[in-house]
């Protein structure tokens, strides 16, 4: 089975149609949506009215992201990213030394009536031992002054127990999975990082489990 095709029968599982009509969290039966930036301010201020990224705001959201994944499975992974500027291929694959990809897609599309296009790279990785800081660093980083536009591109799916991991920018992420007990123990274990906008679905969600 393709790299692509392993990727889009496990979103299927999940219960997800698609990537691209809304949100991980709001497309999936079950999944949890994590409030990551923390408290700290975004920017911090210096002289002559320039401001700077707040490293203690970044630092919390990677920190948060991180114990999050590393609380997933390790092994049997595919990473999935979605670009529009073709330039930005060979800067993916060389800031994260992902190395050729295992599989690639075109697609087309219209936008007021011209035509555009827009990418999506698979790896197929026994492990992200080696990038994965690196990678949710940039995605945090994306929407406020980072060097890549991976804002919303990134889908990190375990292929084993069907488990889809999308840290989507640097206020949260969203992790989706064919069953509560999958996930259960993120959801009491990280509790207070549950994003309090959609806490009320998510406690319907694992609670009915536990009933």
């Amino acid at each position: 089975m393709s790299v692509i095709k392993r990727f889009n029968t496990a979103l299927f599982d999940i219960g997800i149609p698609s990537l691209e009509d809304s949100a991980v969290f709001y497309t999936s039966p079950v999944a949890i949506r994590f409030e990551i930036g923390g408290d700290e301010d975004i920017y911090i201020s210096r002289l002559f009215n320039k401001t700077k990224i707040n490293p203690l705001y970044v630092n919390e959201a990677l920190n948060r992201a991180l114990t999050i994944l590393d609380d997933l499975p390790k092994d049997n992974w595919i990473i999935k990213i979605d670009f529009y500027n073709k330039k930005d291929k060979n800067k993916i694959i060389k800031v994260f030394n992902l190395g050729k990809p295992d599989a690639s897609v075109t697609n087309a599309y219209e936008l007021d009536g011209d035509p555009f296009e827009y990418y999506e790279l698979y790896w197929e990785l026994d492990n992200l031992t080696s990038f994965k800081e690196k990678l949710l660093k940039e995605i945090i980083l994306s929407d406020i002054g980072g060097n890549l536009d991976l804002s919303s591109s990134v889908y990190l799916m375990n292929t084993e127990h069907n488990i889809l991991f999308h840290l989507y920018d640097d206020r949260g992420l969203d992790v989706a999975a064919h069953e509560t007990n999958t996930i259960d123990h993120l959801y009491h274990k990280y509790n207070h990082w549950i994003l309090d906008y959609d806490r009320d679905e998510i406690d319907e969600v694992f609670n009915e489990k536990d009933s």
